[in-house]
């Protein structure tokens, strides 16, 4: 197990990166095939189906932003509060641990490519 992680580790970038662009296209695809008309009804539809795992990959992105739709869609009814602040501490404590993670065992690639 430890030869694989030595292995991946120079590559970790490249498979966050991956996630992220799986993750959309997996929104992207959904928006398409929201049943509703409108982009913002699609859009309102898509938060309310998968509000807790945007909210997720939100808050390991940048939070704040996120934790206003929470708010606005506890508000509504559509989202539990307590949850929500739950899931999107949870998404910053992970964000925080990938990024840290990156940035420890890639600081000699960022090194090499800076000005």
């Amino acid at each position: 197990m430890v030869e694989l992680f030595k292995k991946l580790q120079p590559h970790s970038g490249k498979i966050l990166a991956l996630f992220i662009v799986l993750f959309v296209s997996f929104l992207s695809y959904n928006l398409y095939q929201a049943p509703v008309e409108g982009f913002e009804n699609k859009f309102v539809y898509l938060l309310k189906e998968y509000g807790y795992i945007i909210l997720f990959a939100w808050g390991m992105l940048e939070g704040e932003a996120g934790l206003v739709m929470a708010g606005l869609l506890a508000h509504t009814g559509d989202m539990n509060l307590y949850l929500a602040i739950f899931v999107a501490g949870l998404g910053g404590f992970a964000g925080d641990q990938v990024y840290f993670y990156i940035g420890r065992f890639n600081k000699s690639y960022v090194h090499k490519n800076s000005f």
